[in-house]
C-alpha cells in the first residue's frame, strides 16, 4: 500500500510486471510537493515558475510516462448485492409495466378493429347512396336535356311552317336559348362532377353551337376562348350561357356590317372568390353605352341576367364592342 507514483515508480523500476492496483483506500489524497532548505528560497520560486508554465498536455505525458501501470478495480460484493436488489426490482417493474401495456394495446387494437369494420361498412353504405344519387342525378339532368331538345325541335318543326321572317327570326333566338339551356345538363350529365360545369368544356360547346348556326360563308370570324380552370354551380353557369348566347348572336348579326372579317374574345377567369367575364369583338361598336335603355329583348336579358349574378354588366366601345363584369 502507497502513493501511486511511487509504487508505480517502483514496479516500473524493479519490474514487478505481475502486479496490479486492486483497489483505493479510504485515505485522502495528498498533494505531492518538490522541498528544499530555507537557504534556497530564490531556487525553489524559480523551479515553481517551471512547474507553473509547464502545459497541462505536458504534465499529463510526464505522468503517464511514470505512472503507467494497470488499475483494475475489484468487486465490492456487499454493493453488487444492492446493485442486484435494484435490477431486479427495476426489470420485475419493466415486466409487468410491459405486461399491462401489451394487455391495454391489445383491448385497444381490438376496439379499433372493430370500429374500423363499422366505419368500412358505413362508408360503404354512404358510397352506395352516393353512387345512387350520382346516377339519379346523371339520369335527371339527362332527361331535362332531352326534354330541352324536345322543345327545341318543337320549334324547329313550327319554324317551317312560318313564312314571316320576323316571326322566324324571334324562333332562331328561342331555339338559340334553348339549346344554351339544355347543353349545360349535357356537360353535367358527362362531368364526373355534378356540382360544378366546368366552364370551358361548356363554353365550346356553346359557341360551337352559335357558331354553327349564324356563321355566314362569306365571313371568315375568329372566336378566341380563355376560361381555363374555372368551374361553376349551375344556378350560375345557366345565365352566364344565356348571356353569351346574346352575345355571340348580337356580334354575328350587327357587329361586322360590311366587313369579311372579324374576332371575338371571350376570357374567363377566377381569382380569390372572384370570377372575371370580359367579352369583346372588334366589330362596330355601339352608339349608346348605357345598358338600361335598350329595349331589344337580347339587351334586357343580358341586364337582367346579370342581376341574377349579383353584378351588372359594363359595355364600352374599346376597338370594337366589350361587355364586362364580375361576381363572386
Amino acid at each position: 500500500m502507497g502513493s501511486l507514483s511511487v509504487v508505480s515508480y517502483y514496479i516500473n523500476t524493479i519490474g514487478f510486471a505481475n502486479l496490479k492496483i486492486a483497489s483505493p483506500t479510504h485515505y485522502e489524497y495528498t498533494q505531492m510537493g518538490f522541498a528544499v532548505t530555507k537557504d534556497w528560497e530564490v531556487f525553489r520560486d524559480i523551479v515553481q515558475k517551471i512547474f507553473d508554465n509547464i502545459p497541462k498536455e505536458k504534465h499529463n505525458e510526464i505522468r503517464n510516462k511514470w505512472i503507467s501501470v494497470r488499475y483494475d478495480h475489484g468487486v465490492d460484493k456487499e454493493k453488487a448485492e444492492t446493485y442486484l436488489i435494484y435490477g431486479g426490482i427495476a426489470l420485475i417493474i419493466i415486466l409487468l409495466s410491459f405486461y399491462i401495456w401489451n394487455k391495454t394495446l391489445r383491448k385497444q387494437i381490438k376496439n379499433r378493429k372493430k370500429a374500423e369494420s363499422e366505419l368500412s361498412k358505413s362508408l360503404d353504405l354512404i358510397q352506395q347512396k352516393n353512387s345512387e344519387k350520382e346516377v339519379l342525378l346523371k339520369e335527371i339532368h339527362h332527361r331535362v336535356k332531352n326534354n330541352l331538345q324536345i322543345v327545341h325541335s318543337l320549334l324547329n318543326m313550327q319554324a317551317r311552317e312560318v313564312l314571316n321572317k320576323d316571326t322566324l327570326m324571334i324562333l332562331e333566338e328561342g331555339k338559340a336559348r334553348i339549346k344554351a339551356m339544355a347543353l349545360v345538363h349535357q356537360v353535367l350529365y358527362q362531368s364526373d362532377d355534378l356540382s360544378k360545369v366546368d366552364v370551358n368544356s361548356y363554353v365550346e360547346s356553346l359557341m360551337e353551337s352559335i357558331v354553327s348556326v349564324n356563321q355566314n360563308s362569306n365571313k371568315d370570324i375568329k372566336v378566341f376562348t380563355d376560361a381555363n380552370d374555372v368551374s361553376l354551380e349551375l344556378d350560375k353557369v345557366i345565365p352566364l350561357g344565356l348571356m353569351l348566347n346574346e352575345l355571340l348572336t348580337n356580334s354575328y348579326k350587327h357587329a361586322f356590317k360590311g366587313r369579311n372579317s372579324g374576332a371575338i374574345h371571350l376570357f374567363i377567369k377566377k381569382e380569390n372568390n372572384i370570377h372575371f367575364f370580359e367579352y369583346k369583338d372588334d366589330g362596330i361598336g355601339m352608339d349608346n353605352l348605357n345598358i338600361l335603355d335598350y329595349k331589344s329583348l337580347g339587351m334586357r336579358l343580358i341586364s337582367r341576367l346579370s342581376n341574377q349574378l349579383n353584378t351588372q354588366a359594363i359595355i364600352k366601345n374599346d376597338n370594337g364592342f366589350t361587355v364586362s363584369f364580375s361576381f363572386k
